[in-house]
């Protein structure tokens, strides 16, 4: 099982919780020294857990690559992706990531669909694998404040860009606890299998908002983050 973000936050809790579930654990850190020291915190709470740590930049093309390439050549099946690495962005001024990418868009977004698309071999040998993606219930209408407009003529927010500092009250979010029991549901339940695409909110599976089901919206999004990372389409 692999955890990106897995020394601090939620993803190093959802690496714990997933240690004592009897998980073999592999967790990833843009800080590799930090990243081992969270792998020895798990490997001390919970005996007997295999936890290791490998680097991994979401925000640079060429980290997530090197990881890709390092981790298929170990030949062993992956039987879940976490991809729960993320930022939330409260800076006054537009930032990017090492490739030009709007921070936002290019760790939570980009990122994670370069490093799953790379991963699909090591996924393809397990018996049976999931790939879950972190995700938020703000898309909702009605969630919090105005509607979520994704503008696919300003997708890096080069000319609106809006940190929405209120953010750091977050009266809306989950807890710690009930965020790593949806994770950990997401990723073992046998209920689960075979079931794709779902938005799942606190160990439920829960209709998503109508335009996260727009298929056309859909299909345009996957074409633009394949053009914007220069990859063919897939799988």
């Amino acid at each position: 099982m692999l955890v990106t973000g897995g020394n601090r936050g939620l993803g190093r809790a959802a690496a714990e919780k997933l240690a004592r579930r009897g998980c073999a654990v592999t967790l990833t850190a843009r800080d590799l020294a930090k990243g081992r020291a969270a792998a020895e915190e798990i490997a001390a709470a919970v005996p007997g857990a295999e936890v290791e740590a490998l680097e991994l930049d979401l925000a640079s093309r060429a980290s997530i690559r090197r990881f890709g390439e390092a981790f298929e050549a170990r030949g062993g099946a992956l039987s879940v992706l976490l991809n729960s690495a993320g930022v939330m962005q409260q800076s006054k001024t537009r930032r990017t990531t090492i490739d030009g990418f709007e921070e936002t868009l290019g760790t939570n977004v980009l990122g994670p669909f370069l490093l799953t698309k790379l991963l699909l071999p090591s996924l393809r040998r397990a018996p049976s694998a999931r790939v879950v993606n972190v995700s938020s219930s703000l898309h909702m209408p009605g969630s919090r404040g105005p509607e979520v407009r994704f503008d696919f003529d300003d997708p890096q927010l080069e000319r609106a860009y809006d940190p929405d500092v209120v953010l750091p009250l977050m009266p809306f979010a989950s807890s710690v606890e009930q965020a790593t029991d949806t994770f950990a549901y997401a990723c073992l339940d046998p209920a689960l299998e075979g079931v794709r695409g779902k938005f799942i909110r606190e160990s439920k599976i829960t209709p998503s908002s109508p335009e996260s089901n727009d298929a056309a919206k859909q299909r345009r999004f996957w074409a633009l983050a394949c053009e914007m990372l220069g990859e063919p389409d897939w799988p």
